[in-house]
């Protein structure tokens, strides 16, 4: 769902500071006082992020403060250390979803340490994958786990580039 505030109400409620990420209320509203930190925890996608409640309606603070720095909404953004807490400008860059799957850390649930690489029990070998626009690519099987993880961060370079994250 598409949601968007003007920039300039956004400011009158709002102070952001770039170099921190943290947000502060200029105007009370119910009982928020001014100057009190903006934004809550919230788990989405299965990771942290810190959303702001403006007219009854929960925005991303990353997505406000894109809007406040560089004046437009962007549609995708992407935190470059991983960290959805982190709402400081210079973590934060436009991208798309296939890049921002790219940068995504390694899932919970991954048992080799290696983002993209499991181990098949039956074959004997590590197996390793990769997922680009929306599309799962099987990129080998390897005897040895320094090898398929290599495999992996090559394949992450190519396809993702700078978006490229191998942990």
């Amino acid at each position: 769902m598409k949601r968007s505030l003007p920039e300039g109400y956004v400011s009158s409620l709002l102070s952001y500071d770039s170099n921190t990420g943290i947000f502060v209320w200029l105007v009370s509203r119910g009982s928020i006082k001014p100057g009190r930190t903006a934004g809550t925890i919230s788990i989405g996608r299965n990771r942290p992020y810190l959303m702001i409640k403006i007219d009854k309606k929960f925005y991303y603070a990353h997505k406000l403060a894109w809007l406040l720095e560089h004046g437009e909404w962007a549609k995708q953004l992407d935190h470059i250390n991983g960290d959805g807490l982190d709402n400081r400008i210079e973590n934060l860059r436009k991208c798309n979803l296939s890049q921002n799957k790219g940068n995504s850390r390694t899932y919970k649930n991954n048992k080799s340490g290696a983002k993209g690489v499991f181990f098949d029990k039956e074959a004997g070998k590590y197996k390793v994958t990769i997922q680009c626009k929306r599309k799962r690519k099987y990129i080998g099987s390897f005897h040895v786990f320094r090898e398929a993880k290599a495999a992996y961060i090559r394949t992450a370079t190519e396809l993702f580039g700078e978006f490229a994250r191998a942990v």
